[in-house]
């Protein structure tokens, strides 16, 4: 299989919603009409007995096609329909289309006018769905379904959409942030890390401020590899969730020690303007960070999205990197971004049993994973997508353990065929490898779709501080806590 670097431009409006962008796969139509993911071919029954769904998710999302499909196979009497908000390829990555979205979608919320289940892109907080009642509380289930336990998953993803005791929000998989860093710089800095450890943007600056002063970094230099997010949005998700408590409703950003996070990040190398990010990912990006500074230093920072299909190469570090390292807040919290987003149920639904099944089967442990490539169709469909990881432990490690011998089958031939047998081939991972995934996954604390429409309020005040430079750290810091106390007491 061919690896190659894929590189997408998109807004920063849209970091809480990423995960669901599909840019290749969006169609231009009209906003307002629903896509039917489902053909009449497949002999489902479409008389009055058959039972109907509606899904509503801002992008168009193959994650979301193949659970669908997988869904119905299994309940032949259901039909689900998926409603897409912004259709038109002209319209993804448009500021006004997603504030428009999402303004309709607040108002249609409110008035009973929702879907029955919502590919939840953070139109509102945990607390205002707590306050307003537009949502199922969808514990109520997860305490009577007898199939259901919470134990199987990882316990903290949920809690912390929790509140008060009321669950009305369901994660269904994350992504796995790691940190790389030129191991040059690092020593010249006199800064030794351990796989697996963490660090926060201070630790970096620090070393990039050492290198400097020694004078080993490059003319072109930049922080970040790439300078994929410049830097206004670097560091943002780890830090924000450390001044806004969502479940709360309160936030302090006008804090010294978010006007010091302002001040640190200002003088941040990039040319990268805040109102736009670029997304690196692929299989060989690590091994391009570690080739450019072979010759000379031009980037101290890479951060890469890791799933199960590339879990096996978290250890594979080039000799002049260190890693894989994990960015926390000052406090010490892994922000995540939840890699189908997550689901909630309005008051609309229909038939909340029935989208309650369709909750739990996107996130239930398997017996027997199965593999899927898009490279590959002969083999059998699962519901993971490469790069993500699934919430239930169980299956993180069965189809960790999968995807890794599928990659190890791959270094060797160009395809996997059809009496692929994982069970002859030896595990790629070393003794407690997936223990300390598990320690990493359970500094989760802060989902960033739980912070709704935040983004939309703190990016302009954020680009008149990095960009144009038209207020100063005290007055940006005032300006955001002003503007996002108003939007959390709505």
């Amino acid at each position: 299989m061919k690896k190659h670097i894929r590189i997408y431009r998109c807004f920063v409006c849209l970091l809480f919603a990423m995960s669901l962008i599909t840019i290749s796969g969006c169609e231009t139509a009209s906003p307002k009409e629903p896509i039917r993911e489902k053909e009449v071919s497949q002999g489902v029954d479409t008389d009055n007995s058959s039972e109907t769904l509606t899904i509503l998710t801002v992008y168009q999302n193959d994650e979301l096609t193949r659970l669908i499909k997988e869904f119905e196979s299994v309940h032949q009497e259901v039909d689900i329909e998926v409603e897409v908000g912004i259709r038109s390829s002209a319209d993804v990555g448009r500021l006004d289309s997603w504030d428009n979205f999402m303004e309709e979608l607040a108002v249609n919320l409110m008035s009973g006018d929702g879907p029955d289940i919502l590919v939840d892109p953070g139109v509102f907080t945990p607390l205002q769905y707590h306050q307003s009642g537009v949502v199922y509380d969808l514990r109520e289930w997860m305490d009577q379904d007898q199939e259901f336990h919470l134990e199987d998953y990882y316990e903290n993803l949920f809690q912390a959409y929790e509140i008060e005791g009321k669950q009305y929000t369901v994660p269904t998989r994350v992504s796995l942030n790691v940190v790389y860093l030129n191991k040059t710089l690092c020593d010249i800095a006199e800064k030794s890390f351990s796989p697996w450890d963490t660090l926060d943007y201070t630790e970096v600056l620090d070393i990039w401020k050492s290198a400097d002063q020694f004078g080993a970094i490059s003319p072109d230099f930049t922080l970040e590899f790439m300078d994929q997010r410049g830097k206004c949005n670097l560091f943002i998700d780890a830090e924000l969730p450390d001044f806004v408590d969502v479940q709360a409703g309160t936030s302090s950003f006008d804090s010294p020690e978010f006007i010091q996070y302002l001040q640190d990040t200002k003088g941040i190398p990039s040319n990268r303007a805040a109102s736009e990010i670029m997304a690196v990912t692929g299989g060989n990006v690590l091994e391009q960070f570690a080739l450019t500074n072979e010759e000379k230093n031009t980037s101290l920072l890479l951060i890469d999205t890791v799933g199960v299909e590339t879990l096996r190469n978290v250890l594979q570090v080039p000799e002049n990197c260190v890693g894989p390292l994990f960015l926390t807040s000052r406090k010490g919290n892994i922000s995540f971004t939840p890699a189908l987003a997550s689901l909630v149920v309005p008051k609309s639904c229909s038939n909340p049993d029935l989208a309650w099944e369709f909750l739990k089967f996107c996130i239930a442990p398997v017996d027997e994973p199965a593999y899927y490539s898009i490279y590959h169709p002969k083999g059998s469909v699962d519901i993971i997508q490469g790069n993500t990881l699934p919430i239930a432990q169980k299956n993180l490690r069965s189809y960790g353990e999968l995807y890794g011998k599928v990659g190890s089958v791959l270094e060797k031939d160009s395809q996997i065929t059809v009496d692929f047998d994982p069970t002859l081939i030896e595990s790629p991972f070393s003794d407690g490898f997936f223990e300390q995934v598990d320690q990493v996954l359970s500094l989760y604390k802060n989902p960033v779709d739980s912070l709704g429409r935040l983004g939309t309020i703190y990016t302009p005040i954020l680009q008149q501080y990095y960009d144009k430079g038209t207020l100063s750290a005290e007055a940006c810091a005032k300006s955001i806590q002003q503007k996002a106390g108003i939007w959390l007491r709505e």
